[in-house]
């Protein structure tokens, strides 16, 4: 979004400045300043400037606040929220909204950062698979957006509509990714005059948790669930495996969930080591595929070197299973078993417990429920990483 170069030392500290300024501006850009080795090497006979300051977000048109409501008073509308405002004020305000108006909170199928969990109002994602958002999406009457915009699916796919909301549905865009998101869902409440959220549209916490027996797709969700401690970090990344996962921690204690938001691989282990930097008194929680995290396993290497409190689970099913789902849903032609071998990871098998154990992280392979239980309870509360492979 913005390079700079340096032509000299003395230039450094003002590009500096401004690529931090720029860097800051909503939703957040990419700043990029060259300095060749002499600027950089050089001499500086400046000043150091003072810091520039944040750019405020671009304001929203207030005029379009009353159609916004009446749109969200229609039945079956949507307020859809995505970008930076999935923060717990916004999440609250939006329940506020919700309350007043009798709309569904709906964001996108991936969203970098959501605070979510027991006691905090329901915010519905739109479904992954293209057919079932459609379903989730039809009869939609009106959506206002604020810091998204309309849905498509992930990926094209031969005679599946990309475009999922219904053709008839009333959208008014009130805020972009780079407008105050925060300030719209102030306005919308300020408007509607309702300052409580109705109960049924905060998430319960029940959770019925096993005790016993083989540890299965059946029995992992709701443990981690259970045993997540309040106001964790999750960086999922399970992909497939995510299935046995998100939804039973949509009722666990409150927490922020952070998502890979391309169609890239491999982002789980590294994100879980900023957040973990950023918030050392947070337990971090890594979800992860078995071949995305070998993109970036050297991210165990500094898990461990600088001591981060983080607990990663890797879902090992020695398969890129995704990858295989993908090919069937777009009709490829068969193939054949070295083409099959590409996306499979059994050859060799790999040892996660030793490999972990040689970049300096404790490994643990439980079997059984209690097994989990003990391990996952002692590594998050523990300081320093550990891991724990899940042959499901």
């Amino acid at each position: 979004d913005w390079v700079g170069r340096s032509q000299s030392a003395d230039d450094i500290c003002d590009l500096g400045n401004m690529a931090w300024q720029k860097a800051n501006t909503d939703p957040g850009q990419i700043s990029t300043l060259i300095v060749p080795a002499d600027c950089a090497w050089g001499d500086f006979k400046g000043k150091i400037p003072s810091p520039l300051k944040k750019i405020d977000p671009i304001k929203i048109d207030d005029s379009l606040i009353p159609q916004s409501i009446e749109i969200l008073k229609k039945q079956n509308s949507i307020l859809f929220i995505g970008g930076k405002f999935l923060n717990e004020e916004c999440i609250n305000l939006a329940g506020i909204i919700a309350s007043a108006t009798g709309c569904r909170i709906v964001t996108d199928t991936f969203v970098s950062r959501i605070r979510r969990g027991s006691g905090l109002p329901i915010v519905e994602q739109v479904p992954y698979f293209s057919e079932i958002a459609e379903e989730f999406l039809k009869n939609t009457s009106g959506a206002v957006f604020i810091g998204s915009n309309p849905p498509v699916s992930f990926f094209a796919y031969p005679n599946k509509n990309s475009y999922l909301l219904p053709d008839e549905t009333s959208i008014l865009n009130l805020c972009t990714p780079e407008q105050n998101g925060l300030s719209a869902l102030q306005a919308l409440s300020d408007e509607c005059g309702h300052s409580s959220i109705n109960k049924n549209l905060i998430q319960n916490g029940i959770i019925e948790v096993p005790s016993s027996g083989k540890l299965d797709t059946s029995s992992i969700g709701p443990l981690i669930s259970a045993l997540m401690p309040e106001n964790a970090i999750v960086s999922d990344e399970a992909a497939t495996s995510s299935l046995f996962v998100t939804p039973h921690t949509l009722m666990a204690k409150p927490h922020d969930w952070l998502s890979l938001t391309g169609g890239s691989i491999g982002q789980g282990l590294p994100l879980a080591i900023g957040a973990a930097i950023a918030k050392p008194n947070s337990p971090v929680i890594t979800l992860h595929g078995d071949g995305g995290a070998m993109y970036t396993i050297q991210a165990l290497w500094t898990q461990a070197r600088e001591n981060l409190n983080i607990t990663n689970i890797i879902f090992a099913n020695n398969s890129y299973e995704i990858l295989k789902i993908e090919l069937d849903r777009v009709g490829a032609v068969k193939t054949g078993p070295r083409a099959e071998s590409m996306l499979s990871l059994e050859n060799p098998i790999i040892d996660w417990l030793q490999l972990s154990k040689s970049m300096g992280v404790p490994s643990f392979a439980p079997n059984t429920v209690e097994e989990f239980s003990k391990i996952f309870t002692s590594s998050v509360k523990e300081p320093g990483p550990s891991l724990i492979v899940l042959n499901l």
